[in-house]
């Protein structure tokens, strides 16, 4: 057994969970909208801030993602490791 894949393993682990707990929340709701409305910006504006605000989502969510993989990964090469 390799005690420090294991670890770095956990430690992936802990930074998705970390990232999905904390960092996952969406920055555009529908309370920003209605106040950009209100300030008279134009639709086009505000549906491009909403898709680089789902572009920024789903590029977080391929990290946490691949966080969890590589965590799985160098947990069972430290646990098949003799």
């Amino acid at each position: 057994m390799d005690y420090i894949n294991i670890s770095k393993g956990i430690g992936c682990f802990i930074a998705a969970f970390i990232y999905f707990h904390f960092f996952s929340k969406p920055f555009f709701d529908e309370k920003k909208e209605e106040r950009l409305e209100k300030e008279g910006y134009s639709k086009s504006f505000i549906e491009n801030f909403k898709l680089d605000d789902y572009v920024r989502d789903f590029r977080g969510k391929i990290v946490g993602y691949g966080f969890i993989i590589v965590g799985i990964v160098l947990i069972y090469l430290g646990l098949t490791k003799k």
